[in-house]
């Protein structure tokens, strides 16, 4: 081969590496999570019925945004993502880079919904300089839609789900948001407690207490949220911790059903040691898509 033929061959592999290393470049890109959503939500709802949802989005973007819009909606068994499924919308205005938005609210599930199993969707997009960013779905949990039930004269408490960091360390300040609901008609007797803890994923290490929300009544039909910065105990262990929220555990209050008064996280938190990083008093340090799931009492 003559020289000059190898440094026309030398040429075309540095093309070839060059336009390989873009695809992969832009493929990294068009995947990354730039609007990563926590959210909190019961996932036992009843047909007809209002819900509480509660969420965070952080804009990853590396730029401000014109407009960011959220949606959320269910897909189940022959769904899709259609509109007359969506569960809420979310619309921000001149979001600047890094800037974490919260919102709380009240949704109807849509009437083409039908008692059965969904999977909560986001549905992410952004515009900026006027350039709209690629469209990002992802799912952040499992719903399951029960037939409209009517336990007249009863009190019917909720475990709505808790926003939390995804790293944290012994001795840090984390920001907690939990919500509950009453689907019953009928508020409640007496004041009660919700208690907010960490479980070692091995069940080997005893529960360390994050919270008690002392709640003095809940009309019926309704809902409620608090939100506070707690102090994770000197005396947790690096590692990985599920997070369990538990309703009146005295049993206090006469109830149509206690199977849905605990929830317990999907995906765990990272406990590390105190040395890694100092995240304290930093709220949301970092997140991640998660979801999560309410067992019955045991």
């Amino acid at each position: 081969m003559k020289p000059g033929d190898q440094i026309i061959v030398f040429m075309r592999l540095l093309h070839i590496f060059l336009y390989f290393g873009i695809f992969l470049f832009l493929c990294t890109v068009s995947t990354a999570d730039i609007f990563p959503i926590k959210a909190s939500f019961p996932v036992e709802i009843p047909e007809n019925k209002t819900s509480l949802v509660t969420s965070m989005v952080e804009n990853n973007a590396g730029g401000p945004l014109d407009t960011l819009t959220i949606r959320f909606y269910l897909a189940g068994a022959g769904y899709t993502s259609e509109q007359n499924q969506t569960v809420d919308m979310l619309h921000f205005k001149e979001v600047a880079p890094g800037a974490v938005m919260t919102s709380t609210r009240t949704v109807s599930l849509p009437d083409p919904v039908k008692p059965g199993v969904y999977t909560l969707w986001t549905e992410s997009s952004g515009l900026m300089d006027k350039q709209r960013t690629d469209t990002q779905l992802r799912p952040i949990g499992t719903v399951l839609v029960i037939p409209e039930c009517s336990p007249d004269g009863k009190t019917d408490l909720v475990a709505g789900g808790v926003l939390f960091p995804d790293k944290a360390a012994a001795g840090d300040s984390v920001q907690l948001t939990e919500s509950i609901l009453n689907t019953g008609d009928t508020a409640t007797s007496e004041p009660f407690k919700v208690i907010v803890r960490l479980v070692n994923e091995t069940a080997q290490e005893p529960a360390a207490s994050l919270l008690v929300w002392e709640i003095k009544t809940i009309p019926g039909f309704g809902s409620g949220s608090n939100s506070s910065y707690e102090r994770i105990p000197d005396t947790v262990e690096p590692g990985y911790y599920f997070l369990e929220m538990i309703i009146d555990p005295d049993g206090n209050i006469p109830e149509y059903s206690e199977k849905n008064n605990r929830w317990i996280s999907y995906a765990p938190i990272h406990i590390i040691p105190s040395q890694e990083t100092d995240l304290s008093g930093y709220g949301m340090p970092s997140f991640s898509v998660t979801s999560s799931v309410i067992v019955a009492d045991t």
